[in-house]
C-alpha cells in the first residue's frame, strides 16, 4: 500500500522549499505530462524534451528557496521550462535563420566601396535576432526554425495569438531597422524569405 500523501501545489512547494525529496518527486509526476506536452511542441525531438525536463527540475530544485514566494506554481513551473527550452536551443546552435550554402555566401553586390556578402548580412540579423527580449526572441525563433504557425506558438507558450503576431512583427522590425542601419535590406527581403 502506498503512504503518500497528495498535497496541493502551493503546500507541495512549501514541502520541497524545506528539502522534501517526496514532496519533490510528486512534483515530477504531477507535472511531468503537463511539461512533456508543451516542450514536444516546441522541440519535436524526445531526447532533447528529456533533457529540458530534467534542466527545470534541476533548476526547480536549486531554487527551491524561492518556493515559498511563488504564487502561481504552474506558471512559475512553466517558466522556468521556457527558459530552459530556450536555453537547449542556444546551447544545441539550433539555425535561427535559413541556411546559407558556401556559393551563395559569396558577394552579392559590389558597388566599389561597399561589398555586401550573404555572411556578413547573415551576422546583422543574428546579432539583431540577440539583441531581442527574451520572449520576442523565442516566438521569433519558434516561429522561423520550427516552422510553428502563430496558434500554435500561442498555445504552447500560453500566450493570445494576438501577443504573438505583434511579437513577429516588433521581431520583424528591429531585424529590418538594424538592416537598414547597415544598407542591407534589399538582401534580407530576397534571400531570407522571412516574410
Amino acid at each position: 500500500m502506498n503512504n503518500e500523501r497528495f498535497y496541493n501545489e502551493k503546500d507541495l512547494f512549501l514541502l520541497i522549499a524545506e528539502g522534501d525529496e517526496q514532496a519533490f518527486s510528486q512534483l515530477y509526476r504531477q507535472y511531468l505530462p503537463m511539461l512533456h506536452s508543451f516542450l514536444i511542441k516546441m522541440l519535436k525531438q524526445e531526447q532533447a524534451v528529456q533533457e529540458v525536463i530534467q534542466e527545470t527540475l534541476i533548476r526547480i530544485w536549486l531554487n527551491r528557496d524561492k518556493l515559498p514566494e511563488v504564487d502561481y506554481p504552474r506558471a512559475w513551473v512553466s517558466k522556468i521550462a521556457l527558459r530552459e527550452c530556450y536555453r537547449y536551443l542556444r546551447k544545441n546552435s539550433i539555425q535561427i535563420i535559413e541556411p546559407i550554402s558556401e556559393n551563395d555566401s559569396a558577394s552579392v553586390m559590389n558597388d566599389g566601396q561597399n561589398r555586401l556578402t550573404l555572411s556578413e548580412t547573415r551576422n546583422i540579423i543574428l546579432r539583431a535576432i540577440e539583441s531581442l527580449p527574451e520572449r520576442r526572441k523565442l516566438i521569433y525563433i519558434l516561429s522561423r526554425t520550427q516552422g510553428l504557425k502563430i496558434p500554435e506558438i500561442a498555445k504552447s507558450l500560453g500566450l493570445s495569438p494576438g501577443y504573438v503576431k505583434n511579437a513577429l512583427v516588433l521581431a520583424l522590425k528591429e531585424i529590418r531597422n538594424q538592416l537598414a542601419k547597415h544598407g542591407r535590406i534589399l538582401l534580407f527581403l530576397i534571400f531570407l524569405k522571412i516574410f
